[in-house]
């Protein structure tokens, strides 16, 4: 094992692929926007319950990210998460 990713999946379905679409928060683009920045410093990110459709386009610049918590949100997919290449923990329940 090169590196080991713990991923969380239940009552969804996800899927892998390229999204270009920007997504629809409901709750507030500068809060996500807030926690995007704080995860830069951090290497952590936790989007959890806010109703996001799409996984931000700026999380996946953030390539140093380690832990990435996007649970109890409406995700059908996980856009292009292969490009978090130091990621060990994805929450998306």
């Amino acid at each position: 094992l090169h590196y080991m990713v713990l991923l969380y999946i239940s009552k969804k379905t996800a899927t892998m692929g390229n999204t270009s679409s920007q997504p629809k928060n409901k709750t507030g683009k500068k809060v996500v926007s807030q926690k995007i920045e704080n995860a830069k410093k951090t290497n952590i990110l936790s989007l959890t319950e806010h109703k996001l459709e799409e996984i931000p386009d700026e999380v996946f610049h953030l390539t140093s990210l380690r832990t990435l918590d996007i649970s109890k949100n409406k995700l059908q997919r996980l856009g292009n998460i292969g490009r978090l290449t130091e990621l060990k923990t994805l929450n998306c329940d």
